[in-house]
Parts: C-alpha cells; structure tokens; sequence
C-alpha cells in the first residue's frame, strides 16, 4: 500500500532548513526552481545566467535561512524577489563590465592616437630605416665566407 507524503508547507520547510536539513531545501527547490529560473531568465536573456542567479538564490536560502522573515510575505514573493535582486545585480555588473571595456578601448585609442601625433617623425624616420635597412642587405655578396 503506497502512503503519500504530506506536502509541507513552504514556511516549514524554511523551518526545517534553519535546522539543516537538506531535503526540505531539495523540496523546496524542486517546487520554485522553474520559477525562480523563469524570473531569472526574463532578465538576463541568457541560460547560463539564470541558472548561476536560480542556484545562488537557493544557496542563499540555505546558507542564510535566517533572511526570509514570514512577516514580510511568503516564501514564494521571497524567492521571486530574491531572483529579480539577483537577476539585476548580474544583469549590472555585466553591463558595467561592457562599458568599463569600452571607455578603455577609447581610452587606449586616443593614447595612441596622442603618441603618433607627439611623434610625427617617428614612423617617417622607421621607414627610412627600412629603406636603408633594404638597400644595404641587397648589397651583401651573395656568399659570406667565415
């Protein structure tokens, strides 16, 4: 005779996690992961971010049970928040990261540009040194004895 588990209600189930035990964390996890990841998803637009954000909200959760407070709202609302935070604060630093490499880019460029402009005969003087570079190497008796 088969007996069903009792589905236990989220609340319990954070209590149970402030206890250390990792199967209500499993439970819990398998109920909201495809939301969280679904949230996460929405913002970042990309898979592998929205499983990075879906796996940090789940092991905030369990390293921190502590930071979900019931009178604040649900669970649920606390997980979905949780992920959009998270989702952001990718969503963020990565964008920061795009612009950080941009300015650097233009800065290298000007820095560059300021060099060559400094010095003019520099690159007339390094072609003339090619030149004779050239001319004498063509000069060179076809066999060199040692």
């Amino acid at each position: 005779m088969l007996v069903e588990k009792a589905l236990k209600s989220d609340e319990q189930l954070v209590e149970e996690i402030r206890a250390g035990d990792r199967g209500s964390l499993q439970d819990l996890y398998e109920r909201y992961e495809y939301y969280v990841y679904s949230i996460a998803a929405g913002v970042c637009h990309q898979n592998c971010d929205a499983e990075s954000v879906t796996v940090t909200v789940f092991w905030q959760l369990w390293k921190r049970p502590q930071s979900y407070d019931p009178a604040r709202g649900s669970v649920r609302l606390f997980l979905f928040l949780l992920a959009r935070s998270r989702s952001l604060v990718l969503v963020g630093r990565e964008f920061n990261l795009g612009v950080n490499l941009l300015v650097a880019s233009d800065e290298i460029r000007n820095r560059q540009g300021q060099r060559r402009a400094a010095r003019p005969a520099t690159a007339a003087s390094q072609g003339s040194i090619e030149r004779q570079l050239r001319i004498s190497v063509e000069e060179l008796p076809g066999e060199l004895s040692l």
